[in-house]
């Protein structure tokens, strides 16, 4: 049989008598298990998923430096078990008769139980999602292995009515590039069968790879489900506007750099770190003998220097502030609320839909240096040449949102202007409205087209443009449903929307030689 132990003949021989030896057969020994092994087998498991969700639960670290049994500290989750085994003594019988590659305890048994547990929470996520429309929340970050994670939040509404914000899990992805991303999003979602045509909206920070308008991953997941609109992160924002503002201020910006400076040049000194601490022990007391600090639980800790960071959030607890502090809070709150209801704005308004408004600036108002004047008051000064036509693409679930006021009030007085010019003989350029409304098949689905095209014109009315709307055209996802056309317009019963742009683009122009496009932020000039 030759000397080596691993010499291929030997294998086979030592196969071949296990082969031979059947009582050693899995099927026979699992079919030879009695009821009593098979409940201490259950109950022996039972215990590493107890520590295990325990562990999970409290975030705590699993593994050990050294887990051998001569370790004195075999880490977290063997000495949980250890601990719990304590006070059962069953445990303890069984686990001691356990067959030693039968104990349920190793990493890899860990890491299985880790994921059966994630793998039920994510279903029954899934499950209270079931068929309905929901949001998606994205953020990467780098961990203590270098690694980039990609954090998915899913935002929903629950079948009691109650919105619902809910971890659904991190991924390792290998670089965070938009298309990477958008991979693992998909190829995530699809292990739970959740549809991607549900997603209506997404929430991401400002970086470039997130909320880049050509090739970030709002846009490539907007390409997909054209309702998944891309929200930046409030809290980003007011964090990003604090900082910007505080910048602005000379005092405030060399505050904080000075401040930077400080610790910076303590947190290199271990030295300075307990001088620090000291000096602030000393503070506490003094100013507890002087009655002006209170004594409680959990009050006047030591703390450790943190430098500050424009993207930095810290979680606030009320135990972190005293009862004065909480006061003052309030006080703030109360004379904010005040300030909002004595506001001018505030007291003209006539209904929430007009709060809303107000408190979420249109996307004119988020371009402050753009010039309507200039650019489209331009077009419209034209008095040679047939008549102008100004198309205004507003979204139906956002039609305030998307609606320029500017530009209808700006229509308006030329069409006024010129219309008293025109009666007075003079040349002058009369432009048209038109209207084109898209995402109505988000609306009702017992709104009648006419009933739209009313509350349409009502609304652009009330937005500014006193003159009447030319004509409305009302887009349902990919088609077009005809409320009105021009008579260039070939009579059909359905367009795409491609090609009602090129009819825009071709006939409208040709026929009266002058079109102003505008559309959410971008504004397209065409003659």
């Amino acid at each position: 049989m030759g000397k080596d132990l691993n010499s291929t003949h030997r294998i086979a021989h030592k196969v071949c008598l296990d082969l031979m030896n059947q009582s050693q057969h899995i099927d026979r020994v699992v079919s030879n298990f009695t009821s009593e092994q098979i409940a201490n087998n259950r109950i022996q498991l039972k215990a590493s998923i107890d520590v295990v969700r325990h562990l999970s639960l409290q975030a705590i670290a699993f593994r050990g430096r050294d887990e051998s049994s001569t370790s004195t500290n075999r880490g977290n989750f063997l000495t949980t078990l250890d601990l719990m085994m304590g006070y059962n003594n069953n445990i303890v019988e069984i686990m001691a008769k356990a067959p030693k590659n039968a104990t349920y305890t190793s990493p890899q048994i860990q890491k299985e139980i880790l994921h059966v547990i994630s793998t039920k929470v994510k279903k029954a996520i899934r499950k209270e999602i079931g068929d309905a429309k929901f949001c998606i929340l994205v953020d990467e970050a780098r961990d203590e292995s270098m690694k980039e994670q990609m954090a998915v939040v899913l935002r929903y509404v629950d079948t009691n009515g109650f919105v619902r914000e809910r971890f659904f899990g991190i991924v390792h992805v290998v670089d965070t590039t938009a298309v990477t991303l958008k991979k693992e999003i998909y190829y995530l979602f699809s292990n739970y069968c959740l549809d991607i045509q549900n997603i209506q909206g997404q929430g991401y920070d400002s970086a470039s790879n997130m909320r880049g308008e050509w090739n970030g991953l709002q846009a490539l997941i907007l390409n997909d489900c054209p309702y998944a609109y891309y929200i930046h992160c409030f809290a980003h924002r007011l964090q990003l506007a604090l900082v910007g503002a505080s910048k602005a201020v000379v005092h405030f910006n060399r505050f904080f750099t000075k401040l930077i400076l400080v610790i910076n040049n303590i947190r290199a000194s271990c030295k300075r770190i307990e001088q620090l601490k000291i000096a602030r022990a000393s503070d506490i007391a003094y100013l507890i003998d002087i009655e002006e600090l209170e004594i409680g639980k959990g009050l006047n800790q030591m703390v450790t220097l943190q430098r500050p960071g424009d993207t930095r959030w810290d979680n606030f607890y009320p135990i972190d502030f005293t009862d004065d502090e909480k006061n003052d809070l309030k006080k703030e709150l109360d004379l904010y609320k005040y300030d909002v209801v004595q506001h001018l704005g505030f007291k003209n308004l006539e209904n929430i839909s007009k709060l809303c408004q107000w408190m979420d600036p249109t996307v004119e108002n988020l371009l402050p240096d753009f010039d309507f004047d200039h650019t489209v008051g331009r077009q419209l000064a034209s008095t040679g040449g047939t008549q102008s036509v100004v198309l205004m693409v507003v979204n139906a679930t956002d039609f305030d949102g998307s609606f320029l006021r500017k530009v209808a009030k700006l229509v308006s007085e030329k069409i006024e202007e010129n219309s008293e010019a025109l009666k007075q003989g003079k040349s002058g350029n009369l432009p048209r409205m038109v209207m084109v409304v898209t995402k109505i098949d988000l609306l009702p689905t017992e709104l009648s087209p006419t009933r739209l095209e009313h509350w349409v014109r009502q609304r652009a009315r009330e937005g500014g443009a006193a003159s009447k709307l030319t004509n409305v055209h009302i887009i349902k996802g990919k088609r077009v449903q005809q409320v009105k056309l021009f008579h260039q317009l070939p009579h059909q019963n359905s367009l795409d929307s491609h090609t009602v742009q090129q009819l825009v683009q071709e006939q409208i122009v040709q026929s009266l030689k002058g079109l102003i496009v505008i559309k959410g932020l971008s504004l397209v000039l065409q003659r």
